[in-house]
């Protein structure tokens, strides 16, 4: 858009096709911003009767907090909390523990894989990942 500014005789200058297109954008923002503004009030209200809701709900149940009524509600229904700490595993399944590093496990893999024996195998077989045999291969575990 161009500057609006005046002349050195003081006489405003101004293009008037530049502003009109610029009023036209003011007003497209204020149709946008109207229709933004009315969508978040409208949110508003259902938020307000969902807490409406709510708290009726926990007025007519008869437990003396909310947090009781949740707990009522998590052992009947049997519902399993998300995002409660860490990632629990899969079911029948666990976790597999870290593994130290000594300098008998590293001698031992290395050992193998200069043996024949295959960097993926030889991860599987010590329960280690394929990117500490990579390591012990490349001598990052040799102060050990």
């Amino acid at each position: 858009m161009k500057n609006v500014g005046f002349s050195s005789l003081n006489q405003p200058s101004f293009d008037m096709s530049n502003i009109e297109d610029a009023l036209k954008q003011i007003e497209k923002e204020q149709a946008r911003l109207l229709e933004q503004r009315k969508a978040l009030e409208l949110q508003l209200k259902e938020k307000e009767k969902e807490g409406q809701k709510l708290e009726e709900l926990f007025q007519k149940s008869g437990f003396a907090t909310p947090r009781a009524l949740v707990a009522a509600l998590v052992d009947k229904y049997n519902i399993r909390s998300i995002g409660s700490g860490a990632a629990a595993p899969a079911i029948g399944k666990t976790r597999r523990k870290r593994t130290k590093v000594t300098a008998e496990l590293r001698d031992d893999v290395r050992g193998k894989v200069n043996a024949g024996l295959s960097k993926n195998k030889a991860s599987q077989e010590f329960g280690i990942s394929y990117l500490v045999v990579n390591k012990i291969m490349d001598g990052s575990y040799d102060n050990l």
